[in-house]
């Protein structure tokens, strides 16, 4: 429930205030706002093709990529403290994609491929 996704977010970020160099405290703060993803995509994907159904979809697609942008703080600072960290280039290639940042898109797609060419 939201008590619990608050109390949890509280933790993470209590946690980095700590230890700015913990990267899992990132990682699951990060995962902790992209989970709010799924209603709304469930959502999006319910709704008709009335003139209030493509408004709503509108009003959805802005609150999903401020969910994402939110997002990106957390995922940058794993990937400065760790950029080999796959999970979070890989996540952030594809917010950037979600909210058409090309160039940010493009250097983690490039990044991604790297690692990914150098796993065994």
């Amino acid at each position: 429930d939201k008590g619990d996704i608050d109390k949890a977010m509280y933790h993470y970020n209590k946690a980095i205030e700590i230890d700015s160099t913990y990267t899992k405290a990132y990682l699951n703060a990060a995962a902790l706002v992209l989970q709010k993803e799924q209603s709304i995509i469930e959502e999006m994907n319910s709704l008709g093709t009335s003139n209030a159904d493509y408004n709503r979809y509108d009003e959805l697609k802005i609150v999903r990529e401020d969910l994402y942008k939110s997002a990106i703080p957390y995922l940058e600072s794993v990937y400065k403290l760790d950029n080999k960290n796959l999970s979070a280039v890989r996540t952030l290639r594809n917010i950037y994609s979600a909210i058409d940042d090309m160039d940010n898109y493009k250097k983690f797609k490039a990044i991604a491929e790297d690692l990914e060419s150098k796993i065994d």
